[in-house]
């Protein structure tokens, strides 16, 4: 998934390993997990978790997930039919515009991530 968020955010080559390192330590609605319960994953955690339960698993309900990277500031959300999820640099305010500017996102469509983690991962055939 580390690939994902690097063409997702759609910056220069030589920053993407620090900025693929900053998206997948974002944090739920922006609150630190020193003292959290370990079942509270950050952006990286959560998204690879998502990628494992399309290979492992019936993922019908994940090909309704959108998958959102924000380019302009460090956030990711994930649009369900549950609700949406937002993670966030530790320290910012959640579900708030944390920049000036123009916002720029990559919206990633679970179905088509789906079938490309299906099509490059197949499940082996004993």
């Amino acid at each position: 998934m580390s690939l994902v968020i690097a063409l997702a955010i759609d910056g220069p080559l030589h920053k993407a390993a620090d900025a693929v390192r900053t998206y997948r330590g974002l944090t739920p609605g922006g609150a630190s997990l020193d003292d959290a319960p370990v079942h509270l994953p950050t952006a990286g955690e959560y998204l690879d978790a998502w990628a494992q339960l399309v290979l492992e698993d019936d993922a019908s309900v994940l090909r309704r997930d959108q998958i959102e990277v924000d380019m302009a500031f460090p956030a990711i959300a994930i649009h369900s039919a549950a609700g949406t999820k937002r993670w966030q640099p530790v320290g910012s305010l959640p579900n708030h515009w944390q920049s000036t500017g123009h916002r720029r996102s990559t919206t990633i469509n679970g179905a088509a991530l789906v079938d490309a983690l299906k099509e490059l991962f197949p499940k082996e055939k004993n």
